[in-house]
C-alpha cells in the first residue's frame, strides 16, 4: 500500500522548486492535493490534470496570493466549499531577499514575514479547524537553516524562519492531544529558483561547507516531507529536520 493513500494533503507553493517536488512524490504515494499557488495558467492545470489521470488521484487548483490576507481568505473558502477532510497540511512557498541589515528596507521585512510567516499562521488555523473534527492530521511547516544558523545578509529571512521555527514547536505542545502533528522541515541549500540570487562565489564557499560536496534536489527535500505526512512517523512532533547535506 502506499504510504499516503486515500489522503488529502493542501500544499502552498506547488508550480516549482520545493512545492512541486512535494506534489509529486505526494501523488506518487497516493495523495489527491490541494494545490495552492499564486497563479494559474492552462499549462499548469494541464500539468496537474496529467498526474492527477496517472496517479489516479484528485488535484485541486487554488490561486492564492500570500503577500494578501484577503487572497487567503477567499482561497481558504473555496477549500472549504470542496468538502474534503484535509489530512496533511504543508506550509511551503515563502519568498526571500537577501541584504545587510543596514541595506534592508523595513517594507522587505513585512513582506518576509507576511508571506513566511503570517500567511501560514493564517493558513494554519483554517486546516486545524477541518483536522479538529477527525481528531488527527500532520501539518508540516518549512523553515530553514538561515532561521537556525545566522550568517550575514540574512537578517529579514532569517528572522522569519526562526519565527516559523518557534511556531511549529508552540503548535505542536498545543495540538498533541488532539491527534494533530506538527513538525518543520529546514533545507540547506536547495536546486531552486530562490538559490539563483546567490551570488557564485558565496555558493562555492558553501559548497566547500557541505559534507556532501552538493546542493540538493526538490525531490530530496519532497521524501523527508513524505515520512513526516505518513504514519510512519506517528511518535514524530514538534521537530525540526535539516535536510542540509550535513553543513
Amino acid at each position: 500500500m502506499k504510504q499516503l493513500e486515500g489522503k488529502t494533503a493542501l500544499v502552498t507553493g506547488c508550480n516549482r522548486g520545493i512545492g512541486r517536488g512535494i506534489l509529486e512524490a505526494f501523488v506518487t504515494e497516493g495523495a489527491s492535493i490541494i494545490a495552492c499557488t499564486r497563479a494559474i495558467d492552462d499549462e499548469l492545470k494541464e500539468s496537474y490534470q496529467q498526474l492527477a489521470n496517472r496517479f489516479n488521484v484528485q488535484i485541486y487548483p487554488i490561486c492564492m496570493d500570500l503577500s494578501d490576507q484577503e487572497s487567503i481568505k477567499q482561497g481558504m473558502k473555496e477549500v472549504t466549499e470542496f468538502k474534503v477532510p484535509i489530512d496533511i497540511l504543508v506550509n511551503n512557498a515563502g519568498i526571500a531577499k537577501f541584504r545587510p541589515l543596514v541595506m534592508s528596507k523595513i517594507d522587505d521585512f513585512k513582506e518576509m514575514m507576511q508571506v513566511n510567516l503570517y500567511a501560514s499562521v493564517q493558513i494554519s488555523q483554517y486546516v486545524i479547524k477541518n483536522m479538529l473534527k477527525q481528531r488527527k492530521g500532520s501539518i508540516i511547516n518549512f523553515c530553514s537553516i538561515s532561521g537556525m544558523d545566522m550568517n550575514a545578509g540574512n537578517a529579514a529571512y532569517g528572522a522569519s524562519k526562526a519565527a516559523i521555527a518557534s511556531l511549529t514547536r508552540t503548535m505542536a505542545k498545543e495540538l498533541a492531544k488532539t491527534g494533530i502533528r506538527v513538525n518543520a522541515i529546514a533545507p540547506g541549500f536547495v536546486e531552486t529558483d530562490m538559490n539563483k540570487q546567490i551570488a557564485a562565489d558565496y555558493m562555492e564557499t558553501m559548497l566547500q561547507q557541505i559534507a556532501l560536496g552538493r546542493i540538493a534536489k526538490p525531490e530530496e527535500v519532497a521524501h523527508v516531507a513524505v515520512f513526516l505526512a505518513s504514519d510512519e512517523s506517528s511518535y514524530l512532533t514538534g521537530q525540526i529536520i535539516r535536510v542540509d547535506g550535513g553543513i
